[in-house]
């Protein structure tokens, strides 16, 4: 609807009437139906509920009946010519490259540019920091907005999210409820879960520059580098004898000097931070405390009916 005072146009008839008395301000003493004049407030609004009560809301037309306004709703109506939608399955969701699956089509579209030549164009303003993606970058933007972390009262690791504390809480859990379908073995993480299926895959996603070898596991193919590179970046604290691995450097520590490199262990409780001072686990004053704060925590919210 345009008006004829000016080039505004609106979609709406009560939009249409408000803008018109802004040109005309007389005409708010008028109905915009059927011309009664009123002088007090509400004996207009008394007045055009009359109106409204079989009237089409786009072009304010009233009708005597609710077919009537059924009808010409209905005249107007645009015709759904869409498509209906394609089910998506599990091949549509899988990268061709790696055959990761991913939980959606915009999932996959991000995923896939791992396998491309991308660029860290998203610069974060306060600290420089640069990422691949724009979601990348605004969680990052976390750790300045919000300063204060929630802290894990199993082993005191602070969080800047409650997303993230609870995924965390999940690792001192004995609990394993994700299972992989070809051997059974059970996880107490998803993202463990999905890693664990590059076992049973063909596929060697992680291929040496330097070597005719290829690997399933990113750990295992940085691992491999360093025998090419020479890298020994793990150290014991003892003697500061250096290693190419995690493994082989705990192990060194543990037979030479009964020390860990380890920070938590399991125990049937799940996993327990040791303590540095002796290489033991830690002992809580209150576990029953811990317990039930760890379940106040991993607790799925209810959804209102």
């Amino acid at each position: 609807m345009q008006c004829s005072e000016c080039p505004e146009t609106v979609d709406t008839f009560r939009e249409f009437v408000h803008h018109v008395r802004e040109h005309k301000p007389s005409l708010k003493y008028y109905c915009q139906y059927c011309n009664f004049k009123y002088n007090e407030a509400n004996q207009i609004i008394l007045h055009i509920l009359k109106h409204q009560h079989n009237q089409c809301e786009t072009c304010g037309e009233s009708f005597i009946s609710p077919s009537a306004l059924k009808s010409h709703v209905d005249a107007y109506k645009k015709p759904n010519t869409r498509t209906p939608k394609r089910k998506i399955t599990e091949q549509d969701l899988t990268c061709n490259i790696c055959q990761k699956v991913t939980k959606s089509l915009n999932g996959l579209r991000a995923h896939k540019l791992l396998h491309t030549d991308r660029q860290r164009d998203h610069v974060c303003d306060r600290c420089g920091k640069a990422f691949f993606t724009k979601d990348t970058l605004k969680a990052h933007r976390i750790i300045h907005d919000n300063p204060e972390p929630v802290v894990c009262k199993i082993c005191k690791k602070g969080f800047l999210t409650m997303t993230r504390l609870k995924k965390h809480v999940r690792t001192h859990s004995s609990e394993r409820n994700f299972e992989c379908d070809v051997c059974h073995k059970s996880f107490k993480l998803k993202y463990q879960l999905r890693g664990h299926m590059a076992c049973h895959s063909d596929v060697m996603r992680y291929a040496c520059q330097h070597c005719d070898k290829s690997f399933r596991h990113s750990s295992v193919f940085k691992t491999h580098q360093r025998l090419h590179t020479g890298a020994r970046p793990y150290v014991c604290h003892v003697c500061s004898k250096d290693f190419a691995n995690w493994s082989n450097c705990n192990k060194h520590m543990l037979r030479k000097h009964g020390a860990t490199l380890a920070k938590t262990v399991l125990t049937p409780q799940g996993k327990v931070p040791i303590n540095p001072k002796t290489g033991k686990p830690k002992q809580f004053h209150d576990p029953e405390l811990v317990k039930d704060w760890s379940e106040q925590i991993l607790r799925k919210r209810e959804r209102k009916k």
